[in-house]
């Protein structure tokens, strides 16, 4: 497979996912840049190379949130992943797909769509 075959694989790939790499380790998927992706191996963040790629091992289990969302509180604190960092947000209401919050930081008003999404702040 060559690196053009190899980048195009990599856009279907989720964070999570298993990978396999060209020295024999498995690394777990986190996001894809330019020339390198990042994944996950012994609890680190690394900075792989594309051509390092050779297949997917295994999927990622798709946690489904919806219910949990549903059980979110007005003022109750959320976060979500952006850029390999936790940001923090204060639920407000849900209308249609999408979450309307506040950003606790600046008390400036927010809106989301429920798939960015991950946890409660009280279940870390």
């Amino acid at each position: 497979m060559d690196y053009f075959e190899k980048k195009e694989k990599m856009w279907t790939l989720k964070r999570g996912d298993r990978v396999k790499l060209t020295n024999g380790e498995i690394a777990e998927f986190q996001s894809l840049k330019k020339k390198n992706f990042v994944a996950r191996m012994n609890d680190k963040l690394y900075s792989i190379p594309i051509e390092m790629f050779v297949e997917l091992v295994e999927k990622a289990e798709k946690i489904d949130t919806t219910n949990e969302i549903m059980t979110l509180k007005s003022g109750e604190l959320f976060y979500i992943i952006k850029n390999e960092r936790a940001i923090i947000f204060k639920f407000k209401f849900i209308k249609g797909d999408t979450i309307h919050c506040i950003n606790p930081v600046n008390n400036g008003d927010s809106s989301m769509p429920m798939s960015l999404y991950t946890g409660k702040v009280s279940d870390l």
